[in-house]
C-alpha cells in the first residue's frame, strides 16, 4: 500500500507543478477560455488524487490499529468489571 501512497504523492507534486507553470503563463489580459479550462482539469485531478490518497492513509491507520488476529475491537478491548457491595462499615 506504502507504494501506492508514494505514487499518489508523486502524481500530485508533478500536478501542482504543472499548475503552477500554468497559472503564471496566464497573460495579464486576454486570458483563453482553453487555459482556464485545462487548470480546472488539473485543479479536479489534484482533488481526486488528494482524496484517493486521504482515503488509502485511513484505511492505512485502521489496518495499523488492527489486532494480532486480524480483528478490530472486541479482541483489542479491555472490560472493566466494578463490584458493588452494600456493605460499607
Amino acid at each position: 500500500m506504502s507504494a501506492n501512497v508514494q505514487q499518489l504523492r508523486e502524481e500530485i507534486s508533478r500536478l501542482q507543478a504543472e499548475l503552477a507553470d500554468r497559472e503564471a503563463a496566464l497573460p495579464a489580459h486576454s486570458v483563453k477560455p482553453h487555459q482556464f479550462m485545462v487548470i480546472e482539469s488539473l485543479e479536479d485531478e489534484i482533488d481526486r488524487k488528494q482524496k484517493a490518497l486521504n482515503d488509502l492513509q485511513r484505511a492505512g491507520d485502521e489496518l495499523s490499529r488492527e489486532d494480532g488476529n486480524g480483528k478490530r475491537g472486541a479482541g483489542s478491548r479491555q472490560s472493566h468489571v466494578f463490584w458493588f457491595s452494600d456493605d460499607f462499615e
